[in-house]
């Protein structure tokens, strides 16, 4: 806000938000005092009422002074009861307030249900399927529209697109945070929708351009605090990921305890430690979305060598703006505004000439082939 020069716009709107919090709670407190007074106040007015009355019954001997004192110590012990009473009501509307929003997020019907009966699968074998997928959010605006293509085992396939045209869309119906509104994805030909949702997610790991750190120490992020997980393994992992040699360089190597959203670490090297973390499960199908979009060029190309290595043999889906990062991939399928308008290898897509060769050429800053 300082580099903006709206500093003064940021405080203001800050100081009214504590204004109006400030006055909503004055209004209850004067609420809540107002009904504790008139709770006090009532059985010191009976009281009162009961003294002054009693002067002449006590005179005429209609009744002693023990009787009166003993009516004042009933009130007090009937007034008792109402007061611990108000002050629950006190309490149970503040917990109907704070339950309100709970159970908002409780009633919330999930995105996706798993099916009652989940059809067994001994891994992936042979190919997933996109069958004719279209997909809507809310808006009912059309992300994907009638999408086909498949990925073969021990694949690597990358998905490009301007922004908007469906990538991640795509990533979030394989992983089943979505389903598709009309068409299937299938793995081996089974259904998603069929399938148990841990095992299918099990058979994954995602690098995503928004990397999410836990609390605590970098081992522990590593292997997504599963002690099970032995140390050398993820050792091994951050080896191969090129990010051994900068963890090791923390004073207490990998004991070290990240700050918030991990801020003691670069963006480079929170991408860095996600593929270590992403590989550190040996997943069978490797989803990267947007991974080395914020790594510096010696970096990423130190990344391209260790996944040749790494990827082979294990499906691999790939999105990325940068198209010289996915030259060697076995496919490369197009996406332009949600329809997928060519898919091939580089060299195919290049003598094709169409978008795909021209976002090369763009980027690349080649000069367009006659």
């Amino acid at each position: 806000m300082r580099n903006l020069n709206n500093l003064d716009w940021s405080i203001s709107k800050f100081d009214k938000v504590n204004q109006d919090k400030r006055w909503y709670e004055f209004k209850i407190s004067i609420m809540e005092q107002s009904v504790w007074f008139v709770m006090m106040l009532c059985p010191q007015v009976v009281i009162y009422l009961i003294l002054y009355n009693s002067i002449d019954w006590i005179k005429a001997g209609t009744i002693s002074i023990g009787t009166v004192w003993m009516f004042i110590q009933y009130i007090h012990l009937a007034v008792q009861p109402l007061v611990m009473i108000s002050e629950q009501i006190r309490e149970l509307q503040r917990a109907f307030g704070a339950g309100d929003k709970i159970f908002e997020i409780l009633d919330t019907e999930p995105e996706v249900k798993e099916t009652d009966r989940p059809v067994k699968v001994d891994g992936f074998m042979h190919r997933i399927e996109f069958k004719n997928v279209s997909f809507h959010y809310e808006s009912e605006k059309p992300v994907l529209k009638n999408i086909s293509f498949t990925i073969e085992k021990g694949s690597s396939v990358a998905i490009v697109g301007a922004t908007g045209s469906g990538k991640t869309t795509i990533i979030s119906l394989l992983t089943r945070f979505y389903d598709p509104v009309e068409g299937s994805i299938t793995i081996d030909g089974v259904d998603l929708r069929d399938m148990d949702m841990k095992e299918l997610r099990s058979m994954m790991s995602l690098v995503l351009q928004d990397i999410f750190l836990f609390p605590g120490d970098i081992m522990d992020n590593l292997r997504v605090l599963r002690k099970d997980i032995p140390e050398e393994k993820v050792i091994e992992a951050s080896k191969k990921m090129g990010i051994y040699n900068y963890l090791s360089d923390f004073p207490q190597g990998f004991k070290t305890v990240l700050s918030e959203d991990g801020g003691n670490l670069s963006f480079g090297e929170r991408q860095l430690l996600s593929f270590s973390r992403a590989l550190t499960f040996e997943p069978e199908i490797l989803i990267m979305d947007e991974a080395t979009s914020s790594i510096d060029p010696y970096t990423e190309a130190e990344i391209q060598r260790s996944m040749e290595k790494l990827l082979k043999g294990r499906t691999s889906i790939i999105i990325a703006h940068r198209l010289s990062t996915i030259e060697e991939a076995d496919k490369i399928i197009v996406l332009d505004r949600g329809e997928l308008v060519e898919q091939g290898s580089h060299d195919e897509l290049i003598n094709l000439k169409g978008l795909y060769a021209n976002l090369y050429w763009t980027q690349t800053g080649i000069a367009k082939r006659d």
